[in-house]
């Protein structure tokens, strides 16, 4: 009977590791307004931008009539609000370049959200955004803190 009952407790003891394990990942994820990218990412982001992005979404960001919608402000905000940034890669990479999706590095997908980020005034932060789906998962598109 003894062994029964420690093996219970050791069973009952992983299981509440494993939650507080669970609750520790959900507590890592962060939002776009603690520092996710940094102004070198975003400056490579600027140079891929205007490179493949400014035909359809001019250099002021704010779209064109007969290309792509406006990268900037409240559409922006609405667009991409409560996603992770692994969804809004996958979904920017699916779609664009509009006459090549999926045609740019992963980098430079992810490079071009961290210029997005700055000029929507989204603070940058000392470690780069990563590339990586997991690491993607953590961060959040939310609304201001």
């Amino acid at each position: 009977m003894n062994r029964y009952v420690a093996a219970v407790s050791v069973g009952v003891c992983a299981l509440m590791v494993a939650i507080a394990g669970l609750s520790a990942q959900d507590a890592k994820a962060t939002s776009i307004w603690d520092g996710v990218y940094t102004e070198a990412q975003a400056a490579r982001g600027e140079a891929v931008y205007k490179q493949e992005c400014t035909v359809c979404h001019r250099d002021d960001l704010r779209g064109n009539i007969d290309g792509g919608p406006p990268l900037r402000g409240l559409e922006f905000f609405i667009r991409w609000r409560q996603i992770s940034l692994k969804d809004m890669v996958t979904d920017i990479s699916g779609l664009m370049p509009n006459d090549a999706p999926g045609s740019l590095s992963r980098q430079a997908y992810v490079d071009i959200m961290a210029f997005l980020f700055r000029d929507n005034g989204i603070p940058s932060g000392a470690v780069e955004m990563p590339v990586e789906d997991v690491a993607l998962s953590q961060i959040i598109f939310t609304e201001k803190k």
